[in-house]
């Protein structure tokens, strides 16, 4: 599954099965995560989106165009702020967006460069390297909260 018109980077898919006999504990999760192409593919969209917008901008778009090409940038600002929140270029709007207006076209690659390494440090992290992250405990409630970095804006990761 993949590609979805708003530009999101995560996708949620349930799956309930029997727990194999193998299994230790009692709740088990697999997070997919996407592979490089994938995530390079995911922010060098949002990073052009923003880019385009705030720094590129047109004068004589449509104000439908406009409009769209904001949103999109706020889409990019956004995913970025959640991914990267622990880092000195996201703490807070101003930061972002100092770093972000960086990525000029002599500069670009540089940035996203740089948005990729901290990604693949996020991934090595979480022991996603292979392309899963697995979790396991004893109850629900366990499980959720050691799914919740996952999918909290600005706790992610």
């Amino acid at each position: 599954m993949y590609g979805v018109p708003s530009g999101a980077c995560t996708y949620v898919i349930t799956e309930f099965v029997q727990a194999p006999q193998t299994q230790a504990e009692p709740f088990y999760a697999e997070i997919e995560v996407f592979n490089r192409k994938e995530i390079k593919e995911i922010l060098s969209g949002h990073l052009q989106a923003y880019y385009e917008y705030h720094c590129n901008r047109a004068e004589d778009l449509t104000e439908n165009v406009l409009e769209t090409a904001q949103l999109d940038a706020d889409t990019g600002s956004n995913v970025f702020e959640a991914l990267f929140a622990d880092k000195e270029e996201f703490r807070d709007r101003k930061s972002s967006r100092k770093f972000l207006e960086t990525a000029t076209c002599s500069v670009y690659t540089k940035v996203l460069h740089k948005l990729l390494a901290w990604v693949k440090d996020l991934v090595s992290l979480h022991g996603g390297e292979k392309g899963t992250i697995h979790r396991s405990s004893d109850t629900p409630e366990e499980i959720g909260g050691s799914l919740v970095s996952f999918v909290t804006k600005n706790q992610f990761w």
